[in-house]
């Protein structure tokens, strides 16, 4: 769909395209460059739609050049989105964000040192001086353009050329968070602890994001930034009372140690399982975390949603409550209570230790106190999860419990996977009557096909794709490779060409779960429940939705083909 900017607006002959991506979400396609003027259409269309509370809307994601709207496919679809977005525009021009619009947020940087190691880096790259860099860099208003690739982090605009310099030739495993570095002609602030390939020129004591704040994100897309540069001093000064300078590293639990995840003896619940043997991945999983994508968060959630939301029904459970998720390997617990659970999703042989009869499937099963469950390997599929009556009761981050090990949000311990000796706590048991079987939706995920069939529509850069690429793509099989795991799943086959100039790169936009990218060197790969949030690959095809639980009992080895449906088709399947 094409829309011209009606008259009034900032660029009266700028046509905008607003495309479908999968049968859940749209993007609205601004002219493809990096620029002020851009940014600002971006900004004010954002303002209209968030503030025109369109039904079944559930996040607004802004890009450099794009806005994506994901919406609930069972409450609307991408036909009337469009309509409604396209009679926003022309009810209300496009104009330029004024000058008083957004906020500008102050963020205090000690330059070089052990805070900016790579600041004499820059210094030789660019013939500046120590002092010019510092003056020029901190002497500039930044854009904030978009929020992605980890939780807060602001996609800035607007910094002098002079200061360009190339990523680093080998990336640190680990950067801390608060580090400003340059990367190109970008320069942005590492949010959160991570890997990366900038050059770190300084840090900032303040914390970009902190869920336990009112206000978890210091600033958001619309706002300018201002660098002001500290002392080591005042760094330290600023960081104690932050409380930045005590941070914790990403937990990595050690073989022997125990982690409950509840306060004190005092506040333990009456109700806990114990992990015995984790399993090979185990995470604490629910329907996941929404309405932050625009902040950077990932949904996470069940990559099975539909094998979580049988077991909790069955159990008379809320239908999103926390679960755990198995990859491969189920974990051995231990009771510590009588409790009801359910085993649900990839199939698996598991048994209590004390007996030889196998547990059914899909079924409530009784547990006593001091009962023990056995560790085995998920036979067919790829994840099995195991629901327990009342549901897995830590705490709730951001409206979710899922595990977030890149936000270091959910689960036990920041999100990470679960650990032998982990004590983990079930809440009260809701007192609900179970559905009957016969309602619930089924899992359609077609464990023990010889080759499982995607469902997909086409995506934003479907264009960007030759003819022999497109084809390829719907015709040939394609196996799962053994590098894909909750991020992405990656396929072995043949590679897909690109035409009319394009090679798999565009200007970062929004990504959401079940996108398809394809890479420059023609591999696609589908992105999944932990995908980050924006990107720069293209993306020509996404996965329907009625396919997800398909595509998350996924295993290494197994063998795939693409089916390709119109949006309106991928709607009716879901439906029903």
């Amino acid at each position: 769909m094409w829309l011209r900017l009606s008259e009034g607006s900032i660029m009266e002959k700028t046509l905008l395209k607003i495309v479908d991506c999968g049968d859940s979400a749209v993007s609205i396609r601004f002219p493809q460059e990096i620029s002020a003027e851009v940014h600002d259409m971006v900004i004010s269309t954002l303002t209209m739609i968030k503030g025109a509370g369109l039904p079944g809307v559930l996040d607004v994601i802004p890009a450099y050049a794009s806005i994506m709207v994901r919406f609930d496919p069972l409450i609307t679809d991408g036909e009337a989105v469009k309509d409604a977005v396209s009679a926003l525009l022309a009810d209300k021009p496009v104009r330029l964000a004024s000058a008083g619009e957004g906020r500008t947020v102050e963020i205090p940087v000690c330059y070089g040192g052990e805070c900016g190691p790579d600041l004499e880096n820059v210094v030789k790259h660019t013939g500046l001086d120590r002092d010019s860099v510092i003056a020029i860099h901190s002497g500039t208003e930044y854009p904030v353009h978009m929020i992605g690739f980890t939780a807060g982090f602001p996609y800035l605009g607007g910094m002098d050329e002079r200061l360009a310099t190339p990523r680093l030739e080998v990336p640190r495993t680990h950067i801390e968070a608060g580090s400003v570095g340059i990367a190109g002609a970008q320069t942005g602030i590492y949010s959160v602890a991570s890997p990366g390939g900038w050059q770190i020129i300084g840090r900032t004591p303040l914390r970009l994001f902190s869920p336990d704040r009112e206000e978890p994100f210091l600033v958001k897309a619309g706002d300018r930034i201002r660098f002001r540069s500290i002392s080591e001093a005042e760094f330290r000064r600023l960081s104690e009372e932050q409380g930045t300078d005590a941070e914790a590293e990403p937990c990595e639990k050690r073989e022997g140690d125990k982690v409950e995840a509840f306060a004190d003896s005092s506040s333990a619940p009456a109700r806990t399982i114990t992990l015995n043997r984790p399993g090979l991945l185990t995470t604490v999983q629910d329907t996941g975390r929404h309405g932050y994508l625009s902040s950077g968060i990932s949904e996470c959630g069940a990559m099975d949603t539909e094998a979580l939301i049988l077991g909790n029904r069955l159990l008379g459970n809320d239908p999103g409550a926390a679960g755990l998720e198995a990859t491969l390997m189920t974990p051995g617990i231990r009771f510590g209570s009588d409790t009801e659970f359910c085993v649900t999703g990839g199939y698996c042989e598991i048994r209590f230790a004390d007996s030889d009869q196998i547990i059914p499937m899909n079924e409530v099963v009784k547990a006593p106190a001091g009962t023990e469950l056995l560790s085995v390997p998920v036979t067919l599929g790829c994840r099995t999860y195991l629901t327990f009556a009342g549901g897995i009761g830590v705490p709730s981050v951001l409206g979710s419990r899922s595990a977030d090990s890149r936000a270091s949000v959910g689960g036990i311990s920041g999100g990470r996977k679960l650990a032998q000796g982990d004590v983990l706590p079930l809440a009260d048991r809701v007192d609900e009557e179970p559905e009957r079987l016969s309602t619930l939706p089924r899992n359609t995920s077609q464990i023990g096909a010889a080759v499982r069939i995607l469902f997909v529509t086409k995506g934003p850069q479907f264009g960007d794709l030759s003819d022999e690429g497109i084809d390829t793509f719907l015709t040939e099989e394609y196996t799962v490779s053994a590098d894909s795991d909750r991020m992405g799943t990656r396929f072995d086959g043949p590679r897909l060409g690109f035409d009319h100039g394009a090679d798999g790169n565009i200007i970062t936009d929004g990504v959401l779960r079940g996108a398809i990218q394809v890479v420059p060197s023609g591999q696609p790969i589908l992105m999944n429940a932990d995908a980050q949030v924006s990107g720069g690959y293209a993306k020509p095809f996404w996965l329907a939705t009625v396919s997800r639980s398909a595509a998350a009992q996924l295993r290494p080895g197994d063998k795939v083909r693409f089916v390709l449906l119109s949006t309106g088709e991928a709607v009716k399947r879901l439906r029903g």
